[in-house]
């Protein structure tokens, strides 16, 4: 699946669930867009102590531990907050001070104080459901298997080729803040990989081997399928981190892996996929097999039951890291679908839905009973409440 290059939905039909559309970016042909069409001097949301702040490399979870983090600087708190407010309707947590600053934002949240709507995966039951699901597990199942490939996404960096403005004229996330070292917090979910092999003749593009003269030929890649604002380009992707958290034989497994680059993005559409390199083929192997392809069976067979009430229930499901913390379940309904291109029997759409989300949640999967799998990711809110919620552009 990984093998073949994406197809522009303008000359071809695309068959498959693999993402890509019309503006697809080939990993080959991706390019950092020009630094001066981002400059810090021209961002008017920007000021002094914002960039000054900006311009310091934050600490976060993965250097930071909780039990022996010192209380943060509150107005690290108050910077991150007006670094969000300034930026529109995404959704991305940004952190100044660490990962005791993330339980702060969590617990001083403004769009959804008490977090309702948000269940910890291990506490998600088939009571959760709509009642016309509960007739098996199936779908109980099947969104368990979606939370075991869903990502925590830790960016380091953010690049000078962000837009200044997104299609719909808002303020692109943290575009004013290109070129410095911004510690983020979003959502992803594992879509598919690829093994590479000494004939292959490709290099990997690890970060180890980066700084090595005989780079490894033999390797295999993760694709993490988020949301464009949350990893832009190269440079955003090689500054990422992604931390996987799942049950695999009774056992919770917790294991981060590197970003690399991006295999391929939409920006008017907001999605990307993220090259995470690896070395160990069989872990590679494992993941695909044992989560990947696990949740892509349970998927067709929900479809294949359930399609002719997917209408009427209009179920939407999203699994992220809320405030970049523990993964969380959130369940409701889509209240409109809109279609914004048709393209060789394909129908692009974005979904406005009331399932709940904070920042954190942004690139988040959203699952909806439809035939295509769902590669729809989460965008921001509407007004800055939790009353409606909407997604990114994918096909149905």
């Amino acid at each position: 699946m990984a093998d073949s290059k994406p197809s522009d939905p303008d000359t071809v039909a695309m068959a498959h669930s693999k993402p890509s559309g019309p503006d697809t970016v080939a990993m080959a042909d991706s390019k950092t867009s020009d630094p001066d069409t981002v400059a810090m001097a021209d961002s008017k949301t920007s000021d002094p102590d914002t960039v000054a702040m900006a311009h310091s490399k934050p600490s976060g979870p993965d250097t930071v531990d909780m039990a022996d983090s010192k209380p943060s600087d509150p107005d690290t708190v108050a910077m991150a907050n007006k670094v969000k407010k300034s930026q529109g309707p995404y959704e991305i947590e940004v952190t100044f001070g660490g990962e005791a600053d993330l339980h702060k934002h969590f617990t001083s949240c403004e769009k959804n104080p008490r977090h309702e709507g948000f269940i910890p995966v291990e506490n998600f039951t088939v009571e959760h459901l709509p009642e016309c699901y509960r007739d098996s597990n199936l779908i109980f199942d099947t969104i368990k298997a979606l939370a075991s490939i869903t990502v925590l996404i830790k960016g380091g960096f953010i690049s000078k080729g962000r837009s200044k403005e997104d299609k719909e004229g808002h303020p692109y996330h943290l575009s004013h803040c290109g070129g410095t070292s911004i510690s983020s917090r979003g959502t992803g979910k594992l879509t598919h990989i690829r093994i590479n092999k000494e004939e292959d003749d490709k290099e990997c593009p690890c970060r180890d081997c980066k700084e090595k003269s005989t780079p490894l030929k033999t390797w295999g890649f993760l694709s993490v399928f988020t949301a464009k604002h949350v990893i832009f380009d190269d440079s955003e992707a090689a500054a990422a981190t992604f931390e996987m958290n799942y049950e695999l034989g009774g056992e919770t497994v917790t294991k981060t892996i590197e970003g690399a680059c991006l295999e391929d993005s939409g920006t008017d559409t907001d999605w990307c996929r993220v090259v995470c390199p690896l070395h160990d083929i069989e872990f590679v192997r494992l993941v695909d097999k044992q989560l990947i392809v696990r949740y892509e069976d349970m998927h067709r067979e929900v479809f294949r039951r359930y399609y002719k009430s997917r209408d009427d229930e209009k179920m939407v499901v999203i699994v992220s890291h809320p405030h970049g913390c523990k993964k969380q379940i959130s369940v409701g309904r889509w209240v409109e679908r809109e279609m914004t291109l048709q393209a060789f029997f394909q129908t692009w759409t974005k979904y406005t839905y009331t399932a709940s989300t904070c920042c954190g949640s942004s690139g988040a999967p959203v699952y909806i009973v439809k035939p295509w799998f769902s590669n729809h990711s989460h965008w921001g809110s509407h007004d800055g409440t939790n009353k409606t919620n909407f997604s990114g552009v994918h096909f149905d």
